[in-house]
């Protein structure tokens, strides 16, 4: 089965709360799990967990879309980790903001996939 990417334009959509089609994507997830861990200075070279940067209230995370490669350690075990950060955490110890993370991997993995590397 071909993954359908979504478009620059919806990704928008989605950072910003909006709803568009193919939110959720198994395919997509196993990519982001492939990448390096994207907390700064750990050498982790495949992250094993995507990360949902956004909750959308109780249990409810955002799409698949929306999701950044950590490793296990930096995203549950470690003394700040990013599953409890919130924006202003994420934004000091990420050096960026949750959005720009976004559009960072989305970037990532559109190229990955045009490319054909891990598909």
């Amino acid at each position: 089965m071909l993954l359908q990417i979504i478009s620059p334009e919806e990704l928008e959509t989605l950072i910003y709360g909006g709803q568009v089609r193919n939110m959720y994507s198994e395919q997509w997830l196993s990519i982001v799990r492939m990448l390096p861990c994207m907390y700064p200075g750990c050498n982790v070279r495949r992250a094993g967990t995507a990360h949902h940067l956004y909750n959308w209230g109780l249990a409810l995370t955002c799409s698949d879309y929306l999701t950044i490669p950590l490793c296990w350690t930096h995203h549950v075990w470690s003394n700040m980790p990013v599953q409890q950060m919130d924006n202003d955490e994420f934004e000091k110890i990420m050096k960026m903001e949750k959005a720009d993370a976004a559009r960072r991997i989305y970037t990532v993995n559109v190229n990955i996939l045009q490319r054909g590397d891990l598909v």
